[in-house]
């Protein structure tokens, strides 16, 4: 005859594996779910980048003068070598390629805040430059 301890043992024998698979099966979705967000954030804010220099650099066109400031005594020139620097460096293909090949949830976070930081400065960016036009 059974006793409870047995059927207690012989359930947890059944439903670890399938807990582990479940868990395992959530994780996979939740990486997945997070990838994507980081793809279309980064997305995004590579176009919000682009957007940004072609109003500067049409801005210098327009003007014809290098030398006119952005404010603080930073020259659109120099402005525009700064976002895209930034650009290069913070919004580039191997960024993505990356998070792509990356199952890793800690690189996957890395790779968020890397981006929520890229949109704060490109907001000020944004600010500064709304504000040199008034």
């Amino acid at each position: 005859m059974l006793l409870n301890s047995d059927i207690l043992i012989a359930t947890g024998v059944v439903l670890s594996p399938l807990g582990y698979i479940l868990a395992r099966h959530l994780l996979g979705k939740m990486l997945f779910i997070k990838k994507e967000q980081v793809i279309t954030k980064h997305g995004k804010l590579r176009q919000q980048s682009l957007h940004l220099m072609e109003s500067v650099s049409q801005r210098m066109v327009n003007s014809h003068d290098d030398s006119e400031t952005i404010g603080n005594e930073v020259t659109y020139a120099d402005f525009y070598r700064q976002l895209k620097a930034n650009h290069v460096s913070n919004l580039s293909d191997k960024l993505i390629v990356r998070v792509k090949r990356s199952n890793n949830p800690l690189k996957l976070e890395k790779a968020a805040h890397r981006l929520e930081q890229q949109e704060l400065r490109l907001k000020e960016a944004e600010m500064m430059l709304h504000y040199a036009r008034v």
